[in-house]
């Protein structure tokens, strides 16, 4: 099935798609509204050219990548909007808006990426991961940080198998050197 999985940057059609796949996969449980426009699209508004998407036979999106290439930038964009949603964000048990995004400068690139659960055995994580290596490393990026929930088992497995190594000592924040 993998050879089928196409790999593609992300086009404005793409925008429902991607609003349901971050609806179905979220983990945090965050309000809607606010997990859209945290995750889906602050990083599209911020550097939409670095967010790809891979779609099946049919054209239908499976999957994609979110991914900033300046997160400094993101990680002013992300405090800004979290610090305007504090009630809503104080709800949900996060106590400190800075402490929610690290920072490590030799890992400039920041992603955030799902995939419909009913497609993650097919390959796409690693063609989409291998996309985006692909067009950072051309552009000269020298690394990528991720965050990941230390429970998503499947998750932690898969970055560890692509090469990430741990940055923080609570299993959150993951880096690829490049």
């Amino acid at each position: 099935m993998e050879n089928r999985i196409k790999v593609r940057r992300y086009e404005e059609k793409d925008r429902a798609r991607v609003e349901e796949i971050c609806h179905i996969t979220d983990r945090n449980n965050l309000p809607l509204p606010l997990l859209l426009n945290l995750y889906c699209h602050n990083y599209i508004l911020l550097e939409g050219e670095n967010c790809f998407v891979a779609t099946d036979e049919s054209d239908r999106t499976v999957g994609y990548i979110l991914s900033t290439l300046d997160a400094a930038a993101w990680r002013e964009k992300f405090i800004s909007f979290l610090s305007s949603s504090t009630e809503e964000i104080r709800k949900k048990g996060i106590e400190s808006v800075e402490g929610y995004f690290a920072f490590y400068p030799e890992y400039p690139a920041h992603l955030h990426i799902d995939i419909d659960p009913s497609y993650q055995r097919m390959g796409i994580g690693k063609a989409l991961m291998d996309a985006l290596v692909s067009h950072l490393r051309k552009n000269k990026v020298p690394g990528l940080m991720l965050g990941v929930d230390p429970e998503n088992e499947k998750g932690v497995s898969f970055y560890r198998k692509y090469g990430f190594s741990p940055l923080s000592e609570d299993g959150v924040w993951w880096g690829l050197k490049l």
